[in-house]
């Protein structure tokens, strides 16, 4: 990065500083942006990759301080130029990067990358479509396209503290909406009622609306508000609780389902803020739960607390899926962790915070440790057809000497 490129951020760190109390907080995000992109150069660089494309919106957010749509080209070893189709007014106000470009064709960009001798090319090829591929390789024969998604959803899981007093707020956020859950709650009412007073609480308090999830054809609203034997019925979305959704269109999260007492009032939701999510589950009740079902949410608490000590111990996540499905099996809750018998998903635990699901995972097949900065949502289940869903989630983060839990609401289960 050019002494030229740290001065203009410099500048306008100074003139920025004069701004209100909000956007005294932009001082400290453009000397953060500096440093993602100083550490994703080196990084292209030890992989003797010439120069990142990114397109996706996210990762240009991430690097460019902007989510207007377009292109951020970061070479390994010069400034980057920010290429912005729409909507260019605002990306250049938002962006502290000095060499921004209003484009009206994609050419705009394919010049750029010509006359460059850029012979490596990253590319975020789980994202990239195909079409928009093939439109990008074209002008450029020669070049050899590499996929740098890796590169960049590792650096994303180490959050700074920045990112995670981001997180916090949003975390602050679902503390709120389960402290009033309980005055909404009545039988008979359906769980659309009680996702609606849910979702507008979350609304006036900030949450963003949208939730981004790097997984194609995954669209989360908020999170899931089930009801009983609702909370055990599969659908598409890639996690241990589905719903049956409004539509068929939409074959997830709350439906018409009435609440009847006695049964689990399954909440699992999703807040944001300042684009940062937390994710945590409660289980809620109209008069008391069986026995049974109580017995099976405590299971799932001593599973992740157990995780939370060995993710201390510097354990891998691969050997942590596993320390949790041995503990289901003692504890008697192999048969319903995770999902039904026949529709089990393969994690425990995923990172969070610009999408839904980032890096870390705590999964079979995820052979990397949580080193300290990674958010994580740990997430026992136990999902038991005919009857419902109990178990807990709790978005951590993890220190060196700790792992913080950012959600304060008590992990047992409130009975009304």
């Amino acid at each position: 990065m050019s002494r030229s490129f740290f001065i203009i951020l410099r500048q306008m760190e100074v003139i920025m500083c004069e701004k209100n109390t909000l956007d005294n907080q932009i001082p400290t995000f453009y000397n953060e942006i500096h440093t993602r992109i100083s550490t994703l150069q080196k990084s292209l660089r030890e992989a003797s990759i010439d120069v990142a494309w990114i397109q996706q919106t996210t990762d240009l957010y991430y690097y460019s301080g902007t989510s207007q749509i377009g292109h951020l080209l970061i070479p390994a070893s010069q400034e980057p130029e920010l290429f912005i189709r729409r909507y260019y007014p605002r990306a250049a106000k938002e962006t502290p990067l000095c060499n921004t470009h209003q484009i009206t064709t994609f050419k705009d960009v394919t010049n750029y990358v010509t006359k460059n001798p850029f012979r490596r090319i990253g590319l975020e090829l789980d994202v990239l479509s195909v079409n928009q591929f093939k439109k990008m390789i074209a002008p450029l024969p020669q070049a050899e396209f590499i996929d740098i998604s890796p590169i960049i959803r590792k650096q994303r899981s180490i959050k700074s503290s920045r990112e995670i007093d981001a997180i916090k707020n949003a975390a602050n956020q679902l503390h709120l909406v389960f402290q009033k859950i309980p005055e909404w709650i009545t039988e008979g009412m359906r769980e659309i009622d009680l996702a609606a007073k849910i979702e507008c609480f979350l609304r006036e308090h900030g949450h963003q609306g949208l939730l981004p999830t790097r997984t194609m054809n995954t669209a989360i609203f908020y999170g899931n508000v089930l009801f009983g034997q609702s909370s055990a019925e599969r659908s598409s979305l890639a996690g241990p609780t589905c719903g049956a959704g409004l539509y068929n269109a939409y074959p997830n999260g709350a439906g018409w389902h009435q609440l009847e007492a006695h049964t689990p009032i399954f909440i699992d939701l999703v807040s944001g803020y300042d684009g940062y999510m937390a994710d945590a589950t409660r289980i809620f009740s109209l008069g008391r739960l069986p026995e049974s079902l109580k017995k099976l949410h405590q299971s799932c608490i001593s599973i992740q607390n157990s995780l939370v000590e060995e993710i201390l111990k510097g354990t891998a996540a691969k050997t942590l899926c596993q320390i949790a499905c041995n503990m289901a099996q003692k504890l008697d809750l192999t048969t319903y962790f995770m999902g039904p018998p026949d529709d089990k998903v393969p994690f425990v635990g995923h990172g969070i915070g610009l999408e839904v699901d980032e890096l870390p995972i705590i999964a079979k097949g995820y052979d990397d440790y949580l080193p300290p900065g990674s958010v994580i949502a740990i997430e026992p289940k136990a999902v038991i057809p005919g009857k419902g869903a109990v178990g807990i989630e709790n978005t951590w983060v993890v220190y060196s000497h700790n792992c913080c839990n950012l959600i304060e609401f008590p992990d047992n289960i409130i009975e009304i």
